[in-house]
C-alpha cells in the first residue's frame, strides 16, 4: 500500500470541498423556509427538514455499505456525490415546506459518500497509520464545515439562498468525478454471492466494541443536531434580526469546525500510541468535554461566550470523531469495515433524525436556550455507555486473571 498517502491527500480534499458545499446553506434553513412564508412553528419545520435527511440515510446506509464493499468505495462515492448535487439543485424548486422537507428525505437516501470516504481511508490505510489518517480526514472534513457556512453567510446576503444551493450542487459535482478517475483502491471482494444486509447487522450486534462505538455516536449525534434547528434563530435574536444576523449566524456555525479541526489533528497523534483501553479512555474524554460546553452554551445570551464555548465543544468533538472511529475500523476485519461503517451510518442519522425533532420542538416550548441543555444530556447518556463498556472490559479482564 505505498499509494496509500495520495489516497488520503486526494481523499481530504475531496471531503473537504465536499463538505464545504454540503454546509453552505445548512445553517440558513429557517431563513429559506422563511421565503415560503412559514411564520408558525418555525424552528420545528427547520427540525423536520434535517429529520427527514438522516431518516433517508438511515434506511439506505447499510446497503450502501455493503455495495462499497462488494464493488468498490470509488463508485459508491461517484454515485453518491452526483446524487447529493442533483438534489442541491433541485432544492430552489420547492414551493411549500412539505415539499422542501420530502426533498431532503431523498437526498438522505442517497448519502452513501461519506461513510464509503471514511471506509475507503480506512481499508486502504495500513494499521499503524490508521489514527493519522482518520485524524487528517476528519480534520478536513470539519475544515470543509467551517468555510461552509462562512462563504453561504455572504452568498446568502449577495444572491439569496436558492444560488447559494446552485453553487454547492455545481461544488459536489465536479469534486466527485475527479477523486473517481484518480484514487487507486484495493477492493476485497467478499465471499458472498449475495448482498445481506441482515446478516452484517446482526455480526455488528454481537460484537460488543462495535456497539458501544455505535450507541456513543447514536447519541453525539443526536446532541449535536438538538440545537441545530434553534441555534441561527438564537444568534439571529442576539443580533436584533438585522442584516448582519446570516453573516453571523455562519461564523457562530463555523467555530465549532475549528475546534474540531484541532482537536481531530490531536487526537490522530494521540491514537497512534497506546492500546485498545487507552483509545478508550480517550473517547470519553471528548464525551466528558462535550457534553459540559454543549450545555454551557445556553448559559449566557451573548456572542462571545457563545463563541468561546462552541469552539472549545468542537475541539472534543474533534476527539470524539476519531477515537470512535478508530474503535470501530479496528473492531473488524478490513473486508467487512464498509459494511461495520454502513450499520454505524445507519444509526447515527437516526439519531441526527431526532435531534433537529427534539430540538425543535423543546425550543419552541420552552424557548432557544432549551436546546443546548438537551444536547448537553443527550451527550452524557454517550458518557453513560462507555463507562458501563469500561467496567465490562475489567470484570473481563479480572476473571481472566483470576482463572490463570
Amino acid at each position: 500500500m505505498l499509494y496509500w498517502r495520495r489516497n488520503l491527500y486526494i481523499s481530504i480534499v475531496m471531503i473537504f470541498i465536499v463538505m464545504s458545499s454540503f454546509t453552505l446553506v445548512t445553517p440558513f434553513m429557517p431563513f429559506f423556509l422563511k421565503s415560503m412564508d412559514v411564520t408558525d412553528n418555525l424552528a420545528t419545520w427547520s427540525g423536520l427538514a434535517s429529520g427527514a435527511m438522516f431518516l433517508g440515510s438511515a434506511l439506505m446506509a447499510p446497503i450502501w455499505g455493503a455495495l462499497a464493499d462488494r464493488y468498490g468505495k470509488k463508485k459508491i462515492m461517484l454515485i453518491s456525490g452526483l446524487g447529493y448535487a442533483s438534489m442541491y439543485f433541485l432544492y430552489p424548486l420547492a414551493k411549500t415546506p412539505l415539499q422542501f422537507v420530502i426533498m431532503r428525505g431523498v437526498t438522505g437516501l442517497l448519502a452513501g459518500l461519506v461513510p464509503a470516504a471514511t471506509s475507503f481511508v480506512t481499508s486502504n490505510t495500513p494499521e499503524q497509520h490508521m489514527s493519522y489518517a482518520l485524524g487528517l480526514f476528519q480534520a478536513f472534513n470539519a475544515a470543509g464545515s467551517i468555510c461552509g457556512p462562512l462563504i453561504g453567510g455572504s452568498l446568502v446576503r449577495m444572491s439569496g439562498v436558492a444560488t447559494s444551493f446552485r453553487l454547492a450542487s455545481c461544488g459536489m459535482f465536479f469534486v466527485t468525478i475527479i477523486p473517481y478517475l484518480t484514487l487507486r483502491e484495493e477492493v476485497t471482494k467478499s465471499s458472498e454471492n449475495r448482498i445481506n444486509v441482515m446478516r452484517d447487522i446482526k455480526i455488528c450486534f454481537k460484537n460488543p466494541q462495535l456497539v458501544t462505538a455505535f450507541a456513543c455516536l447514536f447519541f453525539v449525534q443526536c446532541g449535536i443536531q438538538i440545537s441545530q434547528p434553534t441555534l441561527s434563530l438564537y444568534v439571529s435574536e442576539m443580533a436584533g434580526g438585522g442584516q448582519d444576523s446570516a453573516l453571523m449566524s455562519g461564523a457562530v456555525f463555523s467555530v465549532a469546525g475549528l475546534g474540531t479541526v484541532i482537536g481531530a489533528n490531536l487526537a490522530g497523534r494521540k491514537g497512534n500510541t497506546g492500546d485498545g483501553i487507552s483509545r478508550v479512555r480517550l473517547l470519553l474524554f471528548g464525551l466528558t468535554g462535550a457534553a459540559v460546553f454543549a450545555a454551557l452554551q445556553g448559559v449566557w445570551a451573548a456572542i462571545l461566550p457563545l463563541v468561546t464555548f462552541r469552539t472549545v465543544f468542537g475541539l472534543f468533538n474533534g476527539v470524539i470523531q476519531v477515537a470512535a472511529n478508530v474503535l470501530i475500523a479496528t473492531a473488524v476485519s478490513r473486508e467487512f469495515r464498509g459494511r461495520a461503517f454502513g450499520v454505524q451510518n445507519a444509526i447515527n442519522p437516526i439519531g441526527s433524525m431526532a435531534g433537529p425533532i427534539i430540538g425543535g420542538v423543546v425550543g419552541d416550548a420552552f424557548g432557544l436556550k432549551s436546546s443546548f441543555f438537551a444536547s448537553g444530556l443527550a451527550l452524557l447518556c454517550a458518557v453513560g455507555v462507555l463507562i458501563g463498556y469500561m467496567r465490562r472490559i475489567q470484570k473481563a479482564g479480572e476473571t481472566v486473571s483470576a482463572s490463570a
